[in-house]
């Protein structure tokens, strides 16, 4: 074996054999051996790269030299007995490509060892981009949990998840433009299941009051505002099994179950979706929306 190689070496082989079995068909060998082991899109070997970065230099460097060094002396030999100029010029432009093959594939190797990026699940994605809109702070002393943001899918599953693990909270303070009606209703049952205080200190407005309304013991600060107005669907496809006036009846219902008055709820969704009532501070407490205005 070590006579073989050192004969290829220094070109004693026949060029057809220097050519078409030391290099070609050991080149092809390598390349379809390195196509079975490619690791396909998403993966890599990036655990394994001293392994690979070895046997890329081995195999598209140490060995490649010393097939083209053989495959040269070869046809300077050939050359010296036969005098065929064009053949050794046939066999160096194939040694040419091989070795241009060769470095394609050694970068393609050593891009194996490159770590793949991890493609984030589109549901983790969108939960993601969800949470990101609204913000949950649980206060120092463990009693309060404040809310800021849209009301978004999956805050209510993620509301649940702190009180579990803040059993001394007791109120929520809410601070919204609004969002979700269907997280709303969870949120205001999640607090009733609770017995939770809801509080408003700035602005809690469309879906934000219905959570609101979910409270045990509803406050607001002197310059608090609550807004309400119709409902609309923000979607550019059709939104099978739902309508506007039911979900609004529904969130009535919510209300009228929370105790606030008749008269109030009746003027409720008036307002289009592009506009906004803001009802003053002693309707609310009349309505008994609002149980009490403090600090």
């Amino acid at each position: 074996m070590i006579a073989y190689v050192v004969a290829h070496w220094r070109g004693q082989h026949s060029l057809a054999r220097s050519f078409w079995l030391n290099l070609v068909l050991i080149r092809v060998l390598i390349f379809g051996a390195q196509n079975v082991l490619d690791p396909g899109d998403g993966l890599d070997y990036s655990l394994h790269a001293l392994p690979v970065v070895s046997a890329t230099v081995l195999v598209h460097g140490l060995l490649l030299l010393w097939q083209l060094v053989g495959v040269v002396r070869a046809a300077e030999s050939d050359f010296a007995t036969r005098g065929n100029l064009g053949l050794v010029w046939a066999v160096q432009l194939g040694a040419v490509l091989m070795f241009l093959l060769s470095a394609v594939y050694a970068l393609g190797a050593l891009q194996w060892i490159i770590e793949s990026p991890v493609e984030e699940d589109p549901l983790a994605r969108m939960a993601r981009e969800h949470a990101s809109r609204y913000q949950l702070t649980v206060s120092p002393s463990g009693t309060e949990l404040a809310l800021d943001g849209s009301i978004e899918s999956g805050i209510t599953s993620a509301v649940r998840q702190l009180l579990h693990q803040n059993p001394l909270i007791s109120q929520v303070k809410l601070a919204s433009p609004g969002g979700n009606v269907y997280e709303a209703r969870g949120l205001a049952q999640l607090f009733r299941e609770h017995q939770l205080s809801t509080r408003v200190e700035g602005i809690c407005s469309s879906a934000c009051t219905t959570a609101f309304a979910g409270g045990s013991h509803r406050s607001a600060s002197p310059d608090a505002a609550l807004g309400f107005h119709q409902y609309r669907f923000d979607a550019s496809y059709t939104i099978i099994a739902t309508d506007v006036q039911t979900e609004q009846q529904r969130d009535a219902d919510l209300f009228r179950n929370s105790g606030v008055s008749d008269w109030f709820i009746n003027s409720l969704f008036q307002r289009p979706p592009g506009d906004m009532w803001w009802p003053g501070l002693d309707d609310l407490l009349r309505a008994n929306m609002i149980h009490e205005v403090r600090p």
